[in-house]
């Protein structure tokens, strides 16, 4: 047969028995080369499958689609033309994983399209016009033209064949191996295509070679799809560092335990365990041995629980235990849940080995039973936590079972939370005044303290809120207030002769003194009040240089340059060490008032008291004594070089209006 046939459709002798098998076998692999084409899409959206998943998909489309067109048109020019078609189309398509990928991305969108538009259009001019177009078979053979159509469409695939296994030497993926064999299948097959005749042994096993090729693309995908199943459930219900489940599926499984604990009558316990002082290990030891930790916790609470017992990590350094069937009563279950907490503490203090480090640490457990479904998980939950927190404040490696009256105390720390709020807002704060004398009995200034006029409560008093305000972010609000109150009042003293060279000293909490602005917000104040900074004194704790000491030090030094005093507060009473005073800039000490209060009782308190001011002495320091109230006590401090006096033995804390009356003065 010539390159381009004009013989009439009518004849070409094909024996078209077979059509019925032929249709299910092209129409099975379109409808599987499509599958595959899908979930090729769906695995690129999660960076899974090949590396050209676009390229593969759009093959898999096009030859698909033109397959299944091929199946369902009646025999004539257009049903054979579809085979070659599909073979070209589809080898463009692996062939352009050659391509850059941006470029890729945007021919593989489109293409597909355009090979079903221009198979389609082929088609229609095989039944339009039989005798213009070259014909694809005659005799049961294949003329020349479509062999070169074939072979081209093989030749691309055998190239692409080349690129996905230079491809998968580098990615190491499984998929890039397999249709790197699936394109050399396709290749070969092609190939074969060329030498076959109709209905002949080898043009069927053309057939069901590349249906078979389809087949093993849509199990080895499905099977990759069943791992990824595995492995989102494994991201979706289990912490990825410990291995342990999260608090989805604790809570799932804490669901189905409470309906066993109504059913069975019997006891359960949910225990909430903190690691004790966690941050410091995190900051000290760094965040990998942090982790090493945290890990080793892990291991340690699964082999001291039941199986069917649940740990979960809810984040961070905390741990939910969920323990089941510990009695049908009370009495038994708080036995139980005291022997199984008591192990946890004994075992998780034991040494750490943590890389070439050993290290000892402790948790905090709080400790809440159940019995039925009464309660929702997220209370059981909650009130278990609640009384971790209160175990960690009684002094931490201890547990404590959560009770009706710790449920109060929170309920009331939740509201008094919640005024604190209305109370910036609504202006129901207020400075009290203590005066600080020197010692010929004048005043140099007076401590400004935060008082709360709550609207049914009364006055309260910072140690029943400042507490809480430091867990939030309302310490922040309260410090900007009290600032800003300070200055205020110091600005109207200097407008006057007698109270022009008062001092101020506010409290600083070291959550506020940490704010990134904290030197540039005293400075804003300073200048928008106008006042002299030499007569505002910043109270600060030893507290602020626990974590970043050489951070501590500049901001200190920016505040001295600014003119702002600073005191060191509750001296010897924290963590007071030499090497902290000696690198931060403090112009004064604060002697705390427990060591005051029985200097002149205590021989312990006093030589305290004589070696702190003998400290300060040799530090360039002055020093003020606070909760000074009687003249025994002025005359040790005395005697002891302690020339600065603040307590109930001048004035307790009061309004402005009665302490400028104190000093005599009427504005």
């Amino acid at each position: 047969m010539s390159f381009y046939s004009l013989s009439n459709i009518n004849e070409v002798k094909v024996n078209f028995e077979n059509l019925p098998l032929h249709a299910a076998v092209e129409m099975g692999g379109a409808v599987i080369a499509l599958v595959v084409a899908h979930l090729l899409i769906k695995l690129n959206s999660t960076n899974e499958g090949s590396s050209f998943n676009y390229s593969i998909s759009a093959a898999m489309v096009a030859m698909g689609s033109l397959d299944g067109l091929h199946a369902i048109l009646s025999p004539s020019n257009s049903f054979v033309w579809f085979h070659s078609i599909a073979t070209f189309f589809g080898g463009v398509f692996f062939a352009s994983v050659w391509l850059p990928k941006s470029f890729n991305k945007i021919l593989t969108k489109n293409l597909p399209k355009y090979a079903v538009v221009i198979a389609v259009f082929i088609g229609s001019l095989s039944f339009f016009f039989p005798s213009q177009l070259p014909l694809m078979i005659t005799s049961n053979g294949f003329s020349y033209f479509s062999k070169i159509v074939n072979t081209s469409g093989g030749f691309l695939m055998l190239m692409a064949a080349l690129k996905l296994y230079i491809t998968q030497r580098k990615t190491k993926r499984i998929e890039d191996q397999f249709f790197s064999i699936q394109c050399l299948i396709f290749g070969v097959a092609s190939f074969l295509f060329v030498s076959s005749h109709m209905w002949g042994f080898s043009w069927w096993g053309w057939h069901f070679i590349r249906a078979i090729a389809y087949l093993l693309a849509l199990w080895l995908l499905t099977k990759k799809l069943e791992e990824m199943v595995v492995k989102f459930q494994q991201l979706a219900f289990y912490d990825a560092l410990t291995g342990l489940a999260n608090r989805s599926l604790f809570i799932n499984r804490l669901n189905i335990a409470l309906f066993q604990s109504s059913r069975k009558k019997q006891f359960g316990a949910i225990l909430f365990i903190d690691i004790d002082k966690f941050k410091m290990i995190n900051d000290t030891l760094g965040h990998s041995l942090g982790d090493m930790l945290l890990k080793e916790v892990a291991n340690r609470l699964k082999a001291i629980v039941r199986k069917v017992d649940t740990v979960a990590r809810f984040g961070g350094d905390e741990f939910v235990i969920f323990l089941e069937n510990l009695g049908d009563s009370e009495e038994n279950a708080v036995l139980n849940v005291n022997h199984i907490s008591e192990k946890i503490l004994k075992i998780l203090a034991e040494k750490h080995y943590l890389g070439d480090q050993e290290y000892f640490s402790s948790v905090s457990i709080g400790i809440n039973l159940f019995h039925g479904s009464h309660k929702s998980v997220e209370d059981l939950i909650n009130q278990a936590d609640m009384a971790m927190y209160k175990a960690k404040s009684l002094g931490r490696n201890r547990m404590w079972f959560f009770d009706a009256e710790l449920q109060m105390a929170v309920e009331k720390r939740l509201s008094i939370e919640t005024d604190l709020h209305l109370a910036i807002t609504n202006n129901h704060l207020e400075l009290y005044y203590q005066i600080q004398m020197n010692g010929e009995n004048i005043p140099i200034g007076a401590e400004g303290l935060l008082r709360w006029n709550h609207p049914d409560r009364g006055l309260v008093l910072p140690d029943e809120f400042i507490s809480i305000a430091e867990e939030s972010s309302l310490i922040n609000d309260l410090g900007l207030w009290v600032l800003d109150s300070a200055c205020r009042q110091l600005k109207i003293w200097q407008l006057h002769e007698k109270t022009r060279n008062l001092e101020i000293a506010i409290n600083i909490s070291a959550v506020q003194f940490k704010e990134a602005n904290f030197v540039e917000t005293v400075q804003l104040h300073i200048t928008t009040h106008h006042i002299n900074p030499t007569n505002l004194k910043l109270e600060l704790t030893e507290s602020v240089a626990l974590e970043n000491l050489e951070l501590v030090v500049i901001k200190m030094a920016k505040l001295k340059e600014i003119g702002v005093g600073l005191s060191l507060d509750d001296f010897g009473t924290g963590y007071s060490s030499l090497t902290y005073l000696k690198k931060l800039p403090f112009d004064q000490i604060k002697i705390d008032r427990q060591f005051v209060s029985h200097v002149a009782t205590d021989i312990s308190d006093a030589v305290m008291v004589k070696t702190i001011i003998g400290l300060a002495n040799n530090l360039k320091m002055s020093v003020i004594a606070e909760g000074v109230e009687t003249d025994q006590q002025i005359a040790y401090l005395k005697q002891y070089g302690c020339n600065l006096y603040q307590g109930y033995f001048f004035s307790k804390p009061v309004p402005i209006k009665e302490f400028e009356a104190l000093l005599g003065l009427n504005f």
